[in-house]
């Protein structure tokens, strides 16, 4: 018989596995710890990689990606769910399927599509990205793209001035709510534009020079779904995320790790949540 005590804050991390530790399932689980979350996995792909880039990768076959969601959501529904790579559209297919079927709710979709390196993470890529816009994005509350995904995805180009506004990106992606992530922009500020219907906001930090940046969009979409695993609203769970990348990325720029882009601080020393109003 289960126990009937206290039970754990749980989200569900549907994603890669990044050999090195610093991004993927590893992150995923790391990040949660750090935020006091208890993380559960399925794992989509085996990656060969380290912090220069990706040699080598073996997708999980979508029968067992399934049963492992399976597993996990019949056993101890998760709270909040993140998404990171899916390497095919079936396996998009399977997992939007599965959390369909059991309703899953605060589903978070970063949608990794090339790694930093330049390797593709899904293919076809066209393809993929069509069926996640059609049946995973309608279900998420959050899709999390870089600059350079943001502008495939919704075909619009945000370095040019056209008439598109952001709302057209939000209309295009098919989505609910968009958190586009400004890490690959330039300037002092880094600033990331949260999208909804109900309009946009900007949160925007002090940029931190460091190139330990493996694993950063990872992160940010973990501590989000971590902060929506514990009520709190979409903003404050944005805010919560942000100061803690902002901590693993100061805290992480003082070591070294590896002969790449290492990763960020992912111990949760020194940072306290006290954004808690809901």
């Amino acid at each position: 018989m289960g126990c009937t005590g206290k039970r754990y804050t749980t989200i569900l991390s549907i994603a890669g596995s990044d050999c090195s530790g610093g991004a993927g399932i590893q992150a995923d689980i790391k990040t949660a710890q750090a935020l006091g979350v208890y993380a559960c996995t399925a794992i989509t792909s085996v990656t060969a990689q380290n912090t220069t880039g990706i040699s080598a990768k073996m997708d999980v076959d979508p029968y067992v990606l399934r049963q492992q969601l399976e597993q996990i959501i019949t056993d101890e529904p998760p709270m909040a769910v993140k998404t990171g790579m899916l390497p095919s559209p079936d396996a998009t297919i399977a997992v939007a399927e599965v959390l369909g079927k059991h309703g899953c709710s605060n589903i978070v979709v970063d949608p990794v599509l090339i790694s930093t390196s330049g390797t593709p993470l899904t293919h076809p890529l066209d393809e993929s990205a069509k069926v996640m816009k059609e049946i995973l994005f309608p279900m998420a509350r959050l899709i999390t793209p870089n600059i350079p995904e943001a502008e495939f995805l919704s075909g619009i180009s945000l370095s040019e001035p056209k008439p598109y506004t952001l709302y057209h990106v939000l209309q295009r992606m098919n989505a609910k709510s968009i958190l586009i992530k400004g890490g690959h922009s330039t300037g002092r500020l880094s600033a990331d534009i949260l999208i909804c219907e109900e309009g946009q906001e900007e949160f925007a930090d002090e940029r931190i020079e460091t190139t330990n940046t493996h694993g950063t969009g990872c992160v940010l979409s973990t501590a989000i779904a971590c902060g929506l695993a514990n009520g709190l609203s979409l903003k404050k769970s944005i805010s919560l995320a942000k100061r803690f990348i902002n901590h693993a990325l100061s805290r992480g720029s003082a070591y070294s790790f590896g002969k790449g882009n290492g990763p960020l601080y992912l111990f949760g020393d020194g940072f306290r949540q006290n954004d808690t109003d809901k």
